[in-house]
């Protein structure tokens, strides 16, 4: 009997701007890796991989790193949030023509359609993105059943069942509900049993994708922090470990395999308890003493950096670092329960800087934005970033539901920003008036960019 067959798509991206900072839809692949180990047929269609074959003529060449620009294309719609910031949609990796072309041919390459169709989702300010590639979907295979999941599905969960045309929409890790859901809708479907991502066939299935170069790294799942900004609590469930040794044996296959020079780390909490977790990892890639590079665009918690960690992490490799600073206002601090961390920011970076790191390889993230928050308080968080000798990324406040904060926005914006999830977008929600004015964010950025003088050559 044929087993059922199942398409997993990862939407294009629907945003003013977009680049790929070494980004997979990585719970997508692990799924599929699950799915395929228990007899599912599985087949991926990444709208953003760079490197798919339909691109065709519009592929765009990799840059630093193997990171780079997508193709783009200008939505036919603008609505109303980008217009008021004087922007234009965008939509990001393959023509809409030819993600048709894949659907339609389909058939032609697997003898049928689909027997069900997974749409993941990221930002819930792309579901744009998402609801195009479902409508699609459906236009092909009417019959066929599409289940959606991920970050929009989750944050947004009543928007998404309201708009996104899906026939069911699952919430969290889904680690449950969608093999329940597959069981409901198709009658010959595999048991899915309750998996550990340390076993190697429930490794992410990177064979789906269509360039190896760089290649992600999981070490944990979730985040045993519960920041008044950040729902990673709720989209990936509860803080799980994998062990070093595992880890180990996935980075050195991927390795041997495809020869991969850059690995990247996507982690919420990759530093907690590094002693017994990527301390153990970072002794046997320095062992190995292979030709690869480590990058962490997720912001680290920078509390955790110890002088032996920063040696280890120079030695292993590490290549761009990012640290989540955000504030070093101590009103925002005490608010957050993190007061007196400034000085743990201090001893961080110059644990970095002594074990060799660079301005250019020490990203610190700045939040500009939040409600409440002053201009002064960014401005002072750009200057301390500069003497330590970091470079300050400034993140405009992303308004994300149910967080903390999200109360405080709401009290601030009004629901406007929860009815239309493209206000949730950092590049849109900062035009509004309730925010600073946007000419102070541009000479905030300029300050963020202009390394003061007299620190240029450190």
């Amino acid at each position: 009997m044929r087993p059922p067959q199942l398409l997993l798509i990862n939407p294009w991206i629907t945003d003013v701007a977009a680049y790929d900072l070494w980004a997979w839809p990585l719970g997508l692949l692990y799924w599929a890796a699950r799915l395929r180990h228990v007899g599912y047929g599985v087949h991926l269609l990444d709208c953003t991989d760079r490197a798919h074959p339909a691109l065709g003529k519009d592929t765009v060449p990799s840059r630093h790193y193997h990171t780079g620009k997508y193709h783009t294309e200008i939505l036919e719609q603008q609505p109303h949030p980008v217009k008021h910031a004087r922007r234009f949609l965008k939509r990001y990796g393959l023509p809409a023509s030819a993600f048709q072309t894949e659907l339609e041919t389909f058939e032609q390459k697997n003898g049928a359609p689909p027997d069900a169709i997974l749409v993941s989702s990221r930002m819930t300010y792309w579901y744009s993105g998402v609801c195009e590639a479902i409508d699609l979907c459906k236009k092909q295979w009417p019959q066929v059943p599409v289940a959606l999941g991920g970050i929009y599905a989750t944050l947004c969960h009543n928007h998404a069942r309201a708009h996104s045309g899906a026939d069911v929409v699952l919430q969290g890790a889904a680690r449950e509900s969608l093999p329940a859901w597959l069981t409901a809708v198709i009658s010959n479907a595999p048991e899915v049993p309750v998996s550990s991502p340390d076993e190697p066939p429930f490794w992410p299935a990177v064979d789906l994708c269509h360039a190896h170069g760089a290649l992600p790294l999981l070490t944990s799942t979730g985040c045993p922090f519960q920041c008044s900004y950040c729902a990673s609590h709720l989209v990936s469930g509860e803080y799980n470990r994998r062990s070093p040794e595992t880890v180990y044996a996935e980075f050195i296959q991927r390795q041997s395999t495809y020869q991969t020079t850059d690995f990247v780390f996507y982690d919420d909490a990759l530093l907690v308890d590094s002693e017994h977790f990527l301390e153990p990892f970072l002794d046997r890639v320095i062992e190995a003493n292979l030709p690869v590079r480590f990058h962490t665009p997720n912001g680290m918690h920078y509390s955790l950096i110890t002088e032996p960690l920063a040696q280890k992490m120079k030695r292993a490799g590490f290549t761009t670092l990012r640290l989540s600073l955000e504030t070093l206002d101590a009103n925002q601090l005490q608010t957050w329960q993190r007061a007196g961390e400034t000085c743990l920011f201090h001893r961080a970076m110059e644990s970095l800087r002594a074990a060799g790191f660079t301005r250019k390889q020490l990203g610190i993230y700045i939040m500009a934005g939040i409600p409440g928050q002053t201009v002064d308080a960014v401005q002072m968080a750009i200057d301390e970033v500069h003497v330590a000798g970091g470079q300050p990324f400034l993140n405009e406040y992303s308004p994300i539901p149910g967080t903390l904060e999200w109360q405080r926005a709401l009290a601030l914006s009004g629901y406007e920003i929860e009815e239309e999830p493209l206000w949730q977008n950092n590049s849109l929600y900062y035009t509004r008036e309730e925010v600073f004015p946007l000419s102070v964010f541009e000479e905030l950025k300029q300050r963020a960019h202009t390394i003061p003088l007299a620190l240029s050559c450190k």
